[in-house]
């Protein structure tokens, strides 16, 4: 019962919070459902505990597909793999991104999800752990599966120690974008290769009306895509050492209070929020529309100014980082394919098949070339980044170069909100209420009540 309800809380909190992953932090409490000894050997699996190789074996077969990303791609897919297997008929279902979550939770926690699934590769592990998807290991080792085909923090990504959550299908980095013609007019000739650049550079480019209010923002960390715990990275911290908070290392104080020092170059923070509550009247971002100078933001924003604003005389960078020469992470998202067993072996294989199909290089290339999606099949990144020429050799430089600085949240099982409260620590930094040093130690108390609360109830 206490595992039910876990699966059930967990599913909640993943709704409200996607969370990304890192080290695996999880004790021998927290093993996955699926352990228990069979009396038969499971699929591809031999007398001697060997995987056999697999065949196919089923006949005319019908699996369910639910995904969030973009329908009309994902249904040629479909069409293409079931004219090439006519025996498999794949229903797709295609449900808004902002809707899927209260679709797919509920579907997981009550035993009715599909048998494929796009879904958040970053939780992919907690969703294996409760036993709601399935445990792909053998299944893949008896078809030969290649895990070196994909992007290696991706793959890692859906590892649950030697257990195998998902298949990486799509991923993301951040990337700094900056206005060349702002830079030009500054005198500014390359983009900020350190965060002292970014503030010098700030204080440059960011223009003020006649009473003093801003025109032009130069840059703040609170525009577009960048979160805290992403330049506590490029400072060469990180957020959690197992089940211990260390985000609030002098590292952390130091990021934290680099993004305070930028917002006070662009005016402090009433002036920041003056602006920010202005550019909410309309539906494009700043940067598009020419109001904000720089900004850091995922890869697929490229695609965003190329359809809202294409006149933009834009560039792309790597995040900047402390001395601009060590510590290059981005933050990185995505999806992967997990699956579910309905007790039914040809559902569970037709729906691992398809899925091979899907992370495929040739299947990678028709998605991403379409969307400009940054695929977890690396051949298939590649050959993305070299048919998709109208984002220009400079996008492609910054994120196939962040593609291998890439790098997940931490992995905390016992309390995956962890990452909101460092949040929370960043805000109290910037409306003045806490220094950085008080607001990341605060935080690093609430993680650490939360996770002890946590082992009472569960241990």
């Amino acid at each position: 019962m206490k595992r039910k309800w876990m699966a059930l809380f967990l599913a909640l909190v993943m709704c409200v919070s996607l969370v990304a992953c890192g080290d695996d932090t999880q004790g021998d409490d927290n093993e996955p459902q699926n352990q228990e000894e069979e009396q038969k050997p499971e699929n591809g699996e031999g007398q001697d505990g060997e995987v056999e190789p697999y065949e196919p074996t089923y006949g005319e077969v019908e699996i369910d597909f639910w995904q969030h990303m973009d329908g009309e791609q994902f249904q040629i897919l479909v069409d293409e793999y079931m004219d090439l297997h006519p025996n498999v008929k794949i229903n797709l279902l295609s449900v808004s991104f902002w809707d899927y979550g209260n679709k797919i939770i509920p579907a997981l926690a009550g035993g009715t999800a599909p048998d494929i699934l796009l879904y958040d590769l970053a939780t992919a592990t907690e969703r294996l752990a409760y036993g709601q998807t399935v445990d792909l290991t053998d299944h893949l080792a008896a078809r030969g599966f290649d895990p070196s085909q994909f992007r290696t923090a991706s793959m890692e990504c859906c590892m649950l120690d030697d257990q195998i959550a998902g298949l990486p299908y799509l991923t993301d980095v951040r990337i700094l974008y900056y206005n060349k013609d702002h830079f030009a007019e500054a005198g500014i000739e390359e983009p900020p290769a350190t965060w002292d650049q970014v503030l010098e550079y700030t204080e440059k480019l960011t223009t003020y009306d006649e009473n003093g209010n801003i025109e032009r923002m130069g840059f703040h960390t609170g525009l577009g895509n960048l979160f805290p715990w992403t330049m506590i990275w490029t400072y060469g911290g990180q957020e959690l050492d197992g089940e211990t908070p260390v985000f609030n290392s002098q590292e952390g104080i130091d990021a934290l209070q680099m993004a305070y020092d930028i917002q006070e170059a662009s005016g402090g923070y009433d002036n920041y929020q003056l602006f920010y509550e202005g550019t909410q009247s309309s539906t494009m971002s700043p940067f598009v529309m020419g109001d904000v100078s720089m900004i850091v933001d995922t890869n697929e924003f490229a695609a965003t100014i190329m359809r809202d604003n294409p006149e933009l005389n834009w560039g792309a960078a790597i995040l900047p980082t402390s001395d601009g020469e060590n510590n290059h992470w981005t933050w990185s998202g995505g999806f992967d394919l997990e699956f579910t067993d309905h007790g039914d072996e040809d559902r569970l294989n037709a729906a691992i098949d398809f899925g091979l199909w899907l992370v495929s290089k040739e299947a990678q290339i028709t998605y991403g070339t379409k969307s400009a999606n940054l695929m977890c099949n690396t051949e298939a990144a590649e050959a993305v980044a070299a048919e998709r020429t109208d984002l220009g050799d400079e996008y492609w430089a910054a994120v196939m170069e962040s593609y291998d600085y890439g790098r997940y949240h931490d992995r905390c099982l016992a309390y995956p909100d962890f990452t909101n409260t460092i949040s929370s620590a960043y805000t109290y930094v910037m409306d003045g209420t806490k220094t950085p040093k008080q607001a990341l130690d605060d935080a690093a108390e609430i993680v650490t009540q939360e996770i002890n609360n946590y082992h009472l109830m569960n241990d």
